[in-house]
């Protein structure tokens, strides 16, 4: 697990913005997320783990234990039931926001993170590819 505590930021994506306009976003906030170059870092907190990411609000930080269920705050009006299964050098996060499922899958090697994107409203896969800082 060398990839823990390392952090990784984006530097290209594949299909990232039709998985945006799949959610129903503004094209504001699509070209935002878009244009913005997301830092991620996963690290060890005793039995917990500490999903640590920046968007355009500032810096967000999950706290989780592998393979348990927890509410998340996505926005301050959208809330979805998340969990977080780490296993190898694979994290997989489902966020279930009722009517709509994100799967997000975090492939870490030593030198890069493969961030894989689905969602069943969409039939499509996007990419996110981080190089490590």
């Amino acid at each position: 697990m060398e990839f823990l505590g390392k952090t990784y930021i984006k530097n290209k994506d594949e299909n990232f913005k039709e998985f945006l306009e799949s959610l129903g976003l503004a094209e504001d906030k699509v070209k935002a997320l878009l244009s913005f170059d997301q830092k991620n870092c996963l690290k060890k907190d005793g039995d917990d783990y500490l999903m640590v990411f920046d968007n355009a609000d500032g810096e967000k930080v999950l706290k989780f234990k592998n393979g348990v269920e927890f509410d998340e705050e996505i926005t301050p009006i959208v809330n979805s039931k998340t969990t977080f299964t780490l296993d190898g050098n694979v994290l997989h996060q489902i966020q279930n926001l009722g009517t709509v499922i994100i799967n997000i899958k975090r492939d870490f090697s030593a030198d890069q993170l493969v961030m894989t994107v689905t969602t069943n409203l969409w039939d499509g896969t996007a990419r996110r590819y981080f190089k490590r800082m």
